[in-house]
């Protein structure tokens, strides 16, 4: 089935066009209907869809096998959200009783001022902001508490160079720490702004003694990782996350306003919100400015709505694209996930091999995926 057809009828469920979505699954045939629900469960969308349709729609239109595949997937996530939730609460007391300044990111906030049920909103991971010099600190409460840092174990904070997060996975293989010591936008745009705002939300943290973020940042982070950061490429959980924060009553669209111009977020704001107010009311209060012109309403729904499966093949553009596509092959900074690791030779192996899976075959084999590529790539890199 073309992905078209499942982006046109996600963003129905997403707004409400519910008697138009049972139609239309009902006149899929059993393969288009087993893959839409994989679309669903990559989307990490599982609960809100069965919420949407309920459950015995489902039954009726994809078999009890199915229906209870996508349920069971709901309440693994489920399971790995309070898993998540548990270890945040722990390792924040932790680094609170050693005073080591620190802000969750993303979903953790997200559950914080959003949302109360942890099927609704699946968290892959917990995500936390540090300053670099307390990294130790943090590796060895995570250590403690069986998280795997063997990556990590021996490192010199005072003559180290962090290229990718630590990324921590836990013995029970539910949870997941990812630790940020800066925020980085996409490497295809030249954009400081997202470090100031790491910066920021690090300093408002000290100052107001709080790990969390406040909605009006929680709002900016959402569309920072949603667009510059992923190269537009987080899903419909992004289009979620933004509909929640827009029927909540308590957010200053009046600050978010601000620092959408104070980050140089104008153009990406204008994008989403001209894709949200096409299909439901959006306040003159929050929306005032044009839309991107570039783009018509199909390839951004198309953009949002579609998993996210990115390949920076299409990226590629000058001589500039090029020479990251060629030091993502062979510099230390792409291979390795710091300055102090060693056994170059292996590293570049498993790299190559993760460069030609996800993205010289998945350009292979996935052509109309190719194309919404190109396309979010396109709006990454317009001006």
């Amino acid at each position: 089935m073309h992905l078209n057809v499942y982006t046109e009828i996600l963003h129905q469920i997403f707004f409400n066009e519910l008697e138009q979505v049972v139609t239309k699954l009902k006149k899929l045939n059993l393969r288009d209907k087993k893959a839409f629900l994989r679309f669903i469960s990559f989307s990490r969308i599982e609960h809100f869809f069965i919420k949407k349709i309920e459950f015995k729609n489902i039954e009726l239109i994809f078999g009890d096998e199915e229906a209870s595949w996508l349920k069971n997937n709901s309440i693994k996530r489920a399971i790995r959200t309070a898993e998540s939730k548990s270890f945040a609460e722990k390792i924040s007391k932790e680094l609170k009783k050693i005073n080591v300044n620190h802000v969750f990111l993303k979903g953790i906030n997200m559950h914080e001022h959003f949302y109360q049920d942890n099927l609704v909103r699946p968290l892959s991971d917990v995500d936390i902001l540090i300053n670099k010099q307390n990294l130790c600190e943090l590796l060895e409460i995570c250590k403690k508490h069986n998280f795997d840092t063997t990556l990590w174990d021996s490192i010199d904070i005072n003559d180290l160079e962090i290229y990718k997060n630590p990324t921590l996975k836990h013995n029970n293989e539910l949870a997941y720490v990812d630790i940020h010591t800066e925020l980085k936008s996409s490497i295809f745009v030249d954009s400081q702004s997202y470090k100031k705002f790491g910066q920021n939300l690090l300093r408002n943290s000290a100052i107001k003694n709080s790990n969390i973020c406040s909605r009006e940042d929680t709002f900016l982070h959402c569309l920072f990782h949603g667009t510059i950061q992923s190269n537009y490429n987080v899903g419909p959980i992004f289009i979620l996350d933004l509909i929640s924060m827009l029927k909540n009553e308590n957010i200053n669209w009046d600050s978010i306003n601000k620092k959408v111009s104070e980050y140089k977020l104008k153009k990406e704001f204008n994008e989403v919100m001209f894709y949200l107010s096409s299909s439901m009311h959006v306040s003159n209060e929050i929306f005032k400015s044009c839309p991107n012109k570039n783009l018509n309403f199909e390839d951004l729904r198309n953009i949002f709505m579609t998993i996210p499966k990115n390949t920076s093949l299409f990226a590629l553009r000058n001589k500039k694209d090029l020479k990251i596509a060629f030091e993502k092959v062979f510099h230390k900074k792409y291979i390795f996930h710091h300055s102090q690791q060693k056994l170059y030779f292996k590293y570049f192996l498993e790299n190559l091999l993760r460069l030609f899976k996800n993205h010289v075959l998945q350009a292979i084999s996935n052509n109309y995926g190719n194309n919404i590529s190109k396309k979010r790539y396109e709006l990454l890199k317009e001006k």
